[in-house]
């Protein structure tokens, strides 16, 4: 499975490529996508790390299958790998974290939560925002000029 979803990433590459917008290969999807597929290739304990780590970022797949936008995805099968990448994201951490012998639940503990809802903030205000920011100043300039 964990070359499925590593291959699943390689889909999501080729479709980025082809629009030449590789800078949404950072969407916390699509980057818990590929950290899934390496957490099942790995050992036991990188695994139970990495399914701990990305255990907030399931939020935005649950929002991105209530609230989905796919206006911008045109090309062959993209709408489908998005809803089925999406809930295989939801779905996999109950694997994760129950294999090896609950491993996974056994690494997770109240330090480990405030580490990955760190990590959520750190990715998503200093990325996402201050790129979302710059590139709507940049649009704004070209707009007024």
């Amino acid at each position: 499975m964990g070359l499925v979803m590593i291959g699943m990433w390689l889909q999501v590459f080729y479709y980025k490529y082809n629009i030449k917008s590789l800078v949404n290969l950072l969407q916390p999807c699509h980057v818990i996508l590929l950290l899934q597929g390496v957490a099942l290739l790995s050992n036991e304990y990188i695994g139970s790390l990495i399914s701990v780590l990305t255990l907030p970022f399931i939020t935005g797949a649950s929002l991105a299958i209530l609230f989905p936008d796919t206006t911008g995805l045109t090309q062959p099968f993209e709408e489908t790998s998005y809803w089925i990448q999406h809930y295989i994201i939801l779905t996999m951490p109950i694997y994760l974290l129950l294999r090896n012998g609950y491993a996974g639940l056994k690494a997770s503990s109240f330090s480990a939560t405030c580490a990955s809802s760190w990590i959520v903030v750190v990715l998503h205000w200093p990325g996402y925002e201050v790129r979302c920011y710059y590139t709507i100043f940049r649009l704004s300039l070209k707009i007024t000029l």
